[in-house]
């Protein structure tokens, strides 16, 4: 049996995929939001609904016999939309970049394990 972990980029929900067979490629839906999600190779992805669709339609694909199971974790914090308070092409920065601060973005992304973790972390 196989078990891919579904994470959400959208929501956050958190699932077990457990299938009978070995796949590496899954199209599901959120169980949490209902988003069109593909999990390539342990990786979970978002997917337009018109690709969603497309790929469906376009046929190749099997059914996957297997249970998908919520994971118990800790409540996740919610995204908020955040209104902008400048103008298109202005700068948001009061002060330039310096050099120092590249370095410390630097030395932050290489102790991250992933991009993603790496935004979260600024």
């Amino acid at each position: 049996m196989k078990v891919l972990d579904v994470d959400c980029p959208r929501c956050g929900c958190g699932c077990d995929l457990r299938l009978e067979e070995d796949v590496h490629v899954v199209l599901l839906t959120c169980p949490g939001c209902g988003t069109p999600l593909v999990s390539y190779y342990g990786q979970t992805f978002q997917v337009e609904p018109s690709e969603f669709k497309y790929l469906r339609q376009k046929g190749g694909m099997k059914e996957a016999t297997g249970q998908l199971r919520r994971r118990q974790s800790a409540p996740v914090a919610t995204r908020q939309l955040v209104e902008a308070h400048h103008e298109v092409g202005e700068s948001v920065l009061d002060h330039p970049i310096g050099a120092d601060e590249i370095l410390d973005l630097k030395h932050q992304l290489d102790r991250c394990d992933t991009v993603e973790d790496f935004l979260r972390s600024i």
